[in-house]
């Protein structure tokens, strides 16, 4: 696919996202990825191997900055909903034990989707991906996706 796609356009970016890391436990072979962040690395290393944009690229007088990032609970500043249209609704921390990215993906200790220590550490991620050191060659009037 990123072959098809390089052959397509001037540029690809890719971030991965949360299907990206869960581990297919039920094939025969599995992912073969000890946990989420070994599935990660080697995504990122294949977009290294076939040139895929993993950070910050420039196109034309757009710029396109690709980020990690990972839900939590925490993000949800809104109060709840008592209507009783919404009732059967299973709340956000019903819903933390069913959702699949809290089943389907392995975190090594102590990062756990229950807190927000996986959203931490895709940003700190993000900290040497974008080498912000150097944003300063980006322009006062970058355009930024």
């Amino acid at each position: 696919t990123f072959q098809t796609l390089k052959q397509t356009f001037a540029e690809v970016a890719f971030v991965p996202g949360n299907h990206e890391l869960w581990l297919d436990k039920s094939a025969a072979e599995g992912d073969k990825c000890a946990d989420s962040i070994d599935k990660m690395e080697r995504i990122i290393q294949l977009c290294l191997e076939e040139d895929i944009r993993i950070g910050p690229v420039k196109v034309g007088s757009l710029w396109i900055v690709p980020l990690l990032s990972w839900h939590h609970l925490s993000f949800d500043s809104e109060p709840p909903i008592c209507s009783e249209s919404w009732a059967g609704i299973p709340s956000a921390s019903r819903t933390v034990k069913l959702g699949a990215d809290y089943r389907k993906t392995v975190w090594p200790h102590p990062i756990t989707p229950l807190d927000d220590s996986v959203a931490q550490l895709m940003d700190s991620l993000n900290d040497v991906i974008l080498d912000f050191e150097n944003i300063d060659e980006w322009g006062e009037d970058a355009t930024i996706l």
